[in-house]
């Protein structure tokens, strides 16, 4: 064990700080008192750093982490002092901090300290500051990125530090409540004023690929909010699909018509990938194209009504299969301008009677086998309460080999005839 007299030794003969900071950095040094000497005149030739260095591993040896992260911080932020004792600085705070983690004693103290200490390590190398919180998370996340990372932030805006953490954080270890976060982020991003548009392009494709990605979760009914009304359009439309809103989904595709912004291929394409969710979705969207024909009948805009007219008879042609379009809601609800005679509709007419002939060939045969069955389970049924034994005076068990006389029998299926008793018998 090494004790003050070897120190007060080294100090006396003025040897150099660097070995008595050796000295004090090895798990056999437990002396107490030494900040003394480390401050007197012994050492009023040496320099400050070397000092300083001594007395950071001191005070860190003997618990004092408050003036040990000071030292270090004062290391770290000095621009003069020397490169590898600044990359002493940086590992000895990190260091520090990840004892924190299994210290239960002093833990509301501890984290004042990383509060307080974690700002320098995280404006200069914030990679680094990143690494320690996820490993450590000596303060709740949610308080890094809103309080630490924001301090941060409000002096150097380009930094993107919360953007950096919780896409760190998210790759690490990926959870509803941060990848939400992360995305709710580039939604404020995207929405932000004087976004160039090589940054909008750039964010708009981290925005979709994270929301299109299999296996992440996030809140889609909290982002759905956050983006309702906004340009974000394409996202709305995937979030409706997310929450299985394909009714307002199709409405926000169908108002980007007029706008010129969607075609109905899309729109079509969108049913395509949602059917299996929503198998009636195209009869919904031939509704919903029917309604705004109307509409724009009542309102004079003859001009317009070519386009719907050529879409619901687009759909007639692509999903003509009656397991896709209500072919009755179909044909009861085609506008009065349609001939009966275009070849389009004629065909789907043909192609609707086909289907509804063939599959009512297929309920008759179906019935027809059901009644078969049915007629033959009865006879069945008959056949077995037709059927009679006669108990003469010789008639024996089938399993004993004795003869049944007054006593319970039973009578299986088979005709064989049992003792009750025997009939129990589970080798039977």
């Amino acid at each position: 064990m090494i004790n003050i007299t070897l120190v007060k030794v080294m100090i006396q003969s003025k040897r150099p700080p660097k070995e008595l900071a050796s000295i004090i950095d090895t798990p056999f040094f437990t002396c107490i008192g030494i900040c003394d000497f480390l401050k007197d005149d012994f050492f009023k030739n040496t320099q400050t750093s070397e000092r300083d260095v001594a007395m950071a591993y001191f005070y860190e040896k003997k618990g004092d982490y408050g003036n040990a992260l000071k030292i270090w911080k004062d290391f770290g932020i000095n621009q003069n002092v020397d490169k590898k004792i600044k990359e002493e600085a940086i590992e000895r705070t990190k260091g520090i901090f990840i004892k924190f983690k299994g210290e239960t004693l002093g833990k509301e103290k501890n984290s004042n300290l990383y509060k307080i200490y974690s700002e320098w390590l995280l404006d200069n190398y914030p990679e680094q500051s990143f690494d320690v919180q996820i490993k450590t998370s000596i303060v709740d996340h949610d308080y890094y990125i809103s309080s630490i990372l924001f301090n941060i932030e409000k002096k150097k805006p380009e930094t993107n530090l919360r953007e950096r953490f919780l896409a760190l954080l998210n790759e690490r270890n990926p959870t509803t409540t941060y990848q939400t976060k992360l995305l709710e982020l580039y939604i404020d991003i995207l929405l932000s004023e004087n976004l160039d548009e090589e940054k909008k392009t750039k964010y708009y494709k981290l925005f979709m690929d994270i929301i299109q990605a299999d296996k992440i979760c996030y809140n889609e009914s909290f982002l759905l909010e956050k983006i309702k009304g906004t340009w974000l359009i394409d996202a709305e439309v995937y979030l409706y699909s997310k929450c299985h809103l394909h009714s307002v989904a199709l409405d926000k595709l169908l108002e980007g018509i007029e706008s010129g912004r969607n075609n109905f291929y899309m729109i079509e394409e969108y049913c395509e990938e949602n059917m299996a969710d929503k198998p009636d979705i195209l009869t919904e969207y031939f509704q919903k194209l029917l309604k705004k024909k109307n509409e724009l009948v009542q309102d004079n805009k003859d001009d317009k009504l070519d386009q719907y007219t050529e879409e619901m008879l687009n759909l007639l042609e692509k999903y003509g299969d009656i397991t896709q379009l209500d072919p009755i809601y179909t044909l009861e609800n085609l506008p009065p301008n349609i001939n009966a005679c275009d070849g389009i509709l004629h065909e789907y007419i043909n192609k609707v009677i086909k289907e509804y002939t063939s599959l009512n060939n297929k309920y008759t045969l179906t019935k027809s086998l059901s009644d078969m069955a049915l007629i033959y389970k009865e006879k069945e049924v008959l056949d077995a309460k037709e059927k009679y034994v006669s108990i003469e005076s010789d008639t024996i068990c089938e399993l004993c080999k004795k003869k049944i006389g007054n006593t319970i029998f039973y009578v299986y299926p088979n005709m064989m005839i049992f003792h009750s008793k025997c009939a129990q018998n589970i080798s039977i």
